[in-house]
């Protein structure tokens, strides 16, 4: 019977005599090793599967179970017939006749190789992510979901509060947040609920002396063993950032605003001489006074590009905001570009449907994401192609698209075209080169006004820009100031 259940089982089986010594093995023990019956009866297990990275604490303890006649389980390293190592877990128990004399031991041998190397993956793991847990720069911390208590924490979330790490083991992140911040709070608890995780979220944390300092989080939801809901966050300081965002901005602001004035100044004068005020001007000189007075008009265009991009970082922009039909608007924008267009011989099309769609925008700055859009797709367009400028309504937006014939755009510059100051190979000839701000401040403007822009383009097909706005609701208001 002991024969028939043994040879049913993948694991080993070996029953031995009082010394240990091998009586029989079935085939999952020839399996698991590699030796058969023939060729390890009459020898002790160990003697033959044992190796040198078998614990010797482990080999000792086999040894005195069976020289006490008791049982025993435990994990061991053993080798198969061909060298190959392999760990194994052995449940021993001794064999008794009907008047309980010990006639020999039966032993139930695993292959648990694999949840031996999981567990030890799991612990170099765990090991990893503690290590970078303690040393990583960036504030980490574990909250309770329902009490919003930190479970656990790093020294760098610790450090900038001023608190001790016993004191703010005491706290919950509420402590930390001020009240001001309570909507925007649960708007994050919202995105926890529904996507398991929150972020990039800005906020400032309150020390422990009562100022505050500005921090981004990003967190996710967990669950520990017994169920509990729990979120990881990620909390960077970035107080250093804000104060070299803030001395960029203001040097940015001064230097624009002092260089306006003699510029303005020095503009006016070079034009004068250009109309010929000052008498008439040799070829040669009045070639010169042109060239200047393009750079001078190109040096006015980046100062107001930077000045608006400052106004828009420290949301200083004020917006006039009116519902008014669309169409006029893209229309006074391709107005205003057909001279430019002209020159670079490209013919600006316009092409829309008498349908009055009304949009609520502010005009002023729509018409300068327009100029924006046009302008460069006009530069990089070649001599004697077209720029299409289409309006569509697609259910509750309007879609604006600006189509060039130009060479398009890389697809690796992709993810760089709406960044300040970033600007794409331009190979072509006799083109003007902008500021590498047109592009990022139609983004902050158009996001300002409730839209979106983006671009398709496949490099050396010509790209196509759109500017997609909200259809305003008939009840909506007609003015509003921001």
């Amino acid at each position: 019977r002991l024969s028939q259940v043994a040879s049913q089982t993948t694991n080993g089986v070996v029953i031995t005599d009082v010394e240990g010594k091998v009586q029989w093995v079935n085939e999952g023990f020839t399996r698991l090793t590699g030796y058969n019956l023939e060729e390890i009866a009459g020898l002790r297990p160990g003697d033959i599967l044992q190796g040198p990275e078998t614990d010797p604490a482990a080999v000792k303890k086999i040894a005195s179970a069976l020289s006490q006649s008791s049982g025993f389980e435990i994990d061991v390293i053993n080798y198969t017939k061909d060298g190959k190592s392999y760990w194994v877990r052995i449940q021993c128990s001794p064999l008794c006749d009907s008047s309980g004399s010990l006639y020999g031991f039966i032993a139930i041998q695993s292959d648990v190789t694999e949840a031996k190397e999981a567990a030890q993956a799991l612990q170099t793991s765990e090991a990893r992510l503690r290590a970078l847990f303690r040393l990583s720069p960036l504030g980490i911390a574990l909250n309770d979901y329902e009490t919003g208590l930190f479970v656990d924490f790093n020294r760098s979330l610790v450090r900038p509060t001023g608190y001790t790490p016993d004191e703010f083991s005491r706290l919950n992140y509420r402590d930390l947040t001020p009240a001001e911040y309570e909507e925007q709070e649960k708007l994050q608890l919202e995105s926890i609920d529904k996507t398991g995780q929150y972020g990039p979220y800005e906020k400032e944390y309150i020390r422990k002396d009562g100022s505050r300092y500005p921090v981004l989080l990003n967190g996710v939801v967990i669950h520990d063993k017994t169920g509990r809901k729990l979120i990881w966050s990620i909390v960077e300081d970035i107080s250093e950032r804000k104060r070299l965002e803030r001395l960029k901005s203001e040097f940015i602001a001064n230097v624009s605003h002092e260089l306006r004035t003699p510029l303005t100044a020095m503009s006016g004068a070079l034009g004068l001489l250009a109309s010929g005020v000052a008498g008439a001007i040799p070829d040669n000189s009045a070639r010169m006074i042109e060239i200047a007075i393009n750079n001078s008009h190109r040096l006015g265009l980046l100062i107001d590009d930077l000045l608006d991009m400052e106004k828009l970082s420290a949301g200083k922009m004020r917006f006039d905001m009116k519902t008014q039909t669309l169409l006029p608007l893209v229309q006074d924008a391709v107005a205003g570009l057909r001279l430019y267009a002209d020159k670079f011989e490209v013919l600006l099309v316009l092409e829309a449907n008498d349908e009055p769609v009304e949009v609520t925008v502010d005009s002023d700055r729509l018409q300068q994401v327009f100029a924006n859009l046009l302008s460069n797709a006009i530069k990089f367009s070649p001599k004697g192609s077209q720029v299409v400028v289409s309006i569509k309504r697609v259910g509750e937006t309007v879609l604006v698209s600006v189509v060039d014939q130009g060479p398009g755009i890389p697809k690796e510059f992709f993810a760089h075209v709406f960044e300040k100051f970033s600007q794409g190979n331009n190979s072509q000839k006799n083109k003007q080169n902008g500021t590498g701000l047109g592009l990022a401040i139609s983004k902050e403007l158009i996001g300002h006004m409730g839209g979106s822009i983006g671009f398709d383009s496949v490099f050396g097909n010509g790209a196509t820009f759109y500017v997609e706005l909200p259809v305003a609701l008939k009840n909506a208001s007609s003015t509003e100031k921001c």
